[in-house]
């Protein structure tokens, strides 16, 4: 019976605990999304306020320039208005739409160790089968995200990574949420 107790102890000793980490930050990341057949490559900044419920990306985008991309939820978590934003013509697009708020990181209290990631962090993973996995390779301290991926498997394919390069937790500057004129003036 006392090897069967010293057994479970250790056991219990041994289970990792997911990380927390906060979805309010900014970082730096390389956004991969395939959609179908359609597939984005982009490198930018990305300023998560998911407590004042926005987030924006800048990135250079080919043939583009420079775009600036807004999403701002109302009261409700539900609806959002996308506002995208090209700094070379000045030209502002906004479409409000469905799309209920979730946390970059939600998933993360769920999930279970999966091994160790990229020799430098441990994997976290989390699914509902034929529904969607997300894995995260999350530094083995718990506090830098080095990647995070999602699969849905009912979206017609879509796959998202996103590699952070640097991430600073903590709200971002409300600055950082400030739409141009031309978004404010349709």
């Amino acid at each position: 019976m006392l090897v069967l107790c010293v057994f479970a102890l250790i056991l219990c000793a041994t289970a990792q605990t997911p990380p927390t980490l906060s979805d309010d930050f900014s970082a730096n990341v390389k956004l991969d999304w395939v959609n179908g057949h359609s597939e984005r490559h982009i490198e930018g900044k990305w300023f998560w306020d998911f407590t004042g419920k926005r987030d924006r990306f800048d990135a250079e985008i080919e043939g583009r320039g420079r775009v600036d991309a807004w999403k701002v939820w109302s009261n409700d978590s539900k609806t959002v208005t996308d506002y995208i934003y090209e700094n070379g013509s000045q030209k502002c697009e906004s479409n409000t739409h469905q799309e209920p708020l979730f946390g970059v990181f939600d998933f993360l209290p769920h999930s279970k160790a999966a091994g160790t990631c990229d020799g430098k962090g441990n994997k976290w993973s989390f699914s509902v089968k034929d529904a969607f996995e997300f894995d995260a390779c999350i530094s083995t301290d718990g506090t830098t995200p080095y990647w995070v991926e999602l699969k849905q498997h009912v979206e017609s394919g879509r796959h998202i990574v996103v590699v952070f390069h640097t991430y600073k937790a903590g709200r971002p500057e409300d600055a950082q949420f400030k739409l141009p004129s031309a978004c404010t003036h349709h």
